[in-house]
This record gives structure tokens, sequence and C-alpha cells, in this order.
């Protein structure tokens, strides 16, 4: 809901509908494939409600790469932190002091299909850490990163045309089950909780590493 540039912002939030540019991927990334320049790249530092919290802030870095006249690939990196905040538990003791904080990358495929009209896949993967491992719902986040992360890195691994990383596919699976486990054993979670943090996590793994593939192949970057 924050514009992470300055023109969108100023413009209050009309970026869909603006001229293509170095942030369109954030609002709507069928505009890539109009872009005229070959290739960009854009950063931007928001400060938010700096006169009411000192800590709170938007980070965000885009790029994109036109591989024809007709069509452009594109990814962007947002870290929001919510500063310093004080927990505290239904009876009012204090749990200590945590950052929490938000990321979310996106990986994106864009093509023009006339002169006034093009379409766009985009593929995004988010990681909310608003509670920092405080058990505030049912379903394990951290079984849930780790797995997605341990199956689209398995399937990058195994597509691997040099045979460098093949080997370590199943050992990136080990990890993400330590970490499920993990929160068991810390009194975190239940195994049913775990579990479908787990599934939910190889799902969207996979959904993000077939995106990842048909970018690569269609731009030719590997």
């Amino acid at each position: 809901l924050i514009a992470p540039d300055s023109r969108s912002g100023a413009m209050g939030d009309v970026g869909v509908a603006t001229t293509p540019d170095d942030n369109s991927i954030h609002y709507n990334a069928a505009k890539l494939a109009f872009v005229e320049k070959s290739a960009g790249v854009a950063f931007s530092y928001t400060p938010w409600l700096r006169d009411l919290v000192g800590d709170i802030d938007l980070s965000y870095l885009s790029a994109f790469y036109k591989i024809n006249d007709r069509s452009a690939v594109g990814g962007s990196l947002t870290y929001f932190s919510l500063g310093s905040i004080d927990f505290y538990d239904v009876a009012g003791e204090n749990k200590g002091n945590f950052k929490p904080n938000e990321f979310a990358i996106d990986l994106a495929y864009s093509m023009k299909l006339s002169d006034n009209l093009s379409a766009s896949v985009t593929g995004r993967y988010i990681r909310s850490d608003l509670t920092q491992g405080q058990n505030v719902g049912t379903t394990s986040t951290h079984a849930a990163n780790a797995f997605g992360v341990a199956l689209c890195s398995f399937i990058g691994f195994r597509n691997d045309k040099n045979h460098r990383y093949k080997k370590y596919g199943w050992f990136i699976f080990i990890w993400a089950l330590m970490v499920a486990l993990s929160r068991i054993f810390a009194g975190k979670h239940y195994f049913g909780d775990v579990f479908v943090g787990s599934v939910t996590g190889l799902c969207a793994g996979f959904l993000f590493a077939q995106l990842a593939k048909l970018i690569i192949n269609k731009s030719g970057l590997l």
C-alpha cells in the first residue's frame, strides 16, 4: 500500500496507468514490454511516518531487461521494517523487544500482444515475520519458508546443465526438515502446524520454481 517510488507517490499511487519505467513491476508488470530502454535498475528508501515513529521504513530494489522488442523480464525486492516493538502476552507480561519485518521477491515476464496491449505473469514470494517467532497462529511459517526455499532450490539444482550443484539438492531438504522439527522440539508448534506449513511451503516453492524456469527459458539468460 506504500508507493515505492516518488513519482507514483506524488501522483496519488496511479502507477498502474503511468508510462512504463523501472518501477513498473510493482504496479503493473505488463508495462515492462513497452519500456523503450534495454535495461534498468531502480532503488528507493522511504522513511514511513517519520514525524511519529523514527524507525519504520520501506526499501525497494527493482530491475528489468528487454529480451526483444516484444518481451521483457523483471524482478524486485521489497523490504519493510516496522521498527522496534515491545511484545506482551495476554497476561500483560513482557515477552521482549523485537523488530518485525516483511519482505517480498517478485519475478515477472511481460509480452506485447499488439501495439496497445500487453500481458504479464508475475510470481511473488512473501515472508511476513511480524511476530518474530512468537506463536500466534496454527501454521508454522518457519517450516513453510524452509520447505519453500528447499524445493525451489532443489528444482534449480536438478536443472543445472553443468551438474555442479546437483549433489546438494537433498542436503537442503535435510536442512528444511531440521528447521521444521526444531519448531516442535522448541514447543512453538504441534506436529499438525508444522505439517501444514511444510505442505504450503512445498506448493509455493514448486510454483515459484516453475515460473523462474519459464522466465529463464524465455529470456535465454542461462
